[in-house]
């Protein structure tokens, strides 16, 4: 018996590990934490408007890709919430969360990129935006069985279905 739940044991931290969980909790991009500063400080009435304002330090000219910035910066922070909660439930033997990590943690850096480059008003935003489709819908097709049971699942998802939009308004 002893046995048994070793071998069990050892399987769960191998898919955790396999996952490459060790990297939750990782501290999201410095525009995030500008756009957070921003509003924080009273430098801009909201998130929008310091999304706006947030680049090449010209504070007229707006960001052509705002709303991929905040869009972006929702799904980043939705994502790391789900997957915390995805790791407890992976930990409790719960497989059938297993698909969604792995969906969850190839959206997330690609959604990180998107962020950085949309607040620098990177030429390659839009490159960027059309993998973060891709990456928004499989992470969305994935959280969706989970939707009415897991409100962080939910979050996730309709994080995704707006990141997957404002890419689709620049592409």
């Amino acid at each position: 018996m002893a046995q048994a739940n070793i071998n069990l044991t050892i399987n769960r931290r191998e898919m955790i590990s396999a996952l490459g969980l060790t990297a939750v909790g990782a501290a999201a991009p410095s525009a995030a934490s500008a756009l957070t500063h921003q509003v924080t400080n009273g430098a801009a009435p909201t998130e929008k408007d310091a999304a706006l304002t947030a680049s090449s330090g010209n504070i007229s000219a707006p960001n052509p890709y705002a709303n991929c910035i905040i869009t972006a910066k929702n799904c980043v922070a939705s994502a790391e919430i789900c997957l915390t909660k995805m790791v407890e439930l992976l930990a409790k033997g719960e497989e059938t969360f297993f698909e969604c990590a792995v969906a969850t943690r190839q959206m997330l850096p690609i959604c990180e990129a998107l962020l950085s480059l949309s607040a620098q008003e990177s030429p390659l935003t839009t490159g960027i935006a059309k993998l973060s489709i891709k990456s928004c819908t499989e992470c969305a097709a994935a959280c969706k069985p989970h939707i009415d049971h897991h409100p962080a699942c939910q979050e996730c998802y309709l994080s995704c279905l707006a990141c997957i939009k404002s890419c689709r308004e620049i592409t």
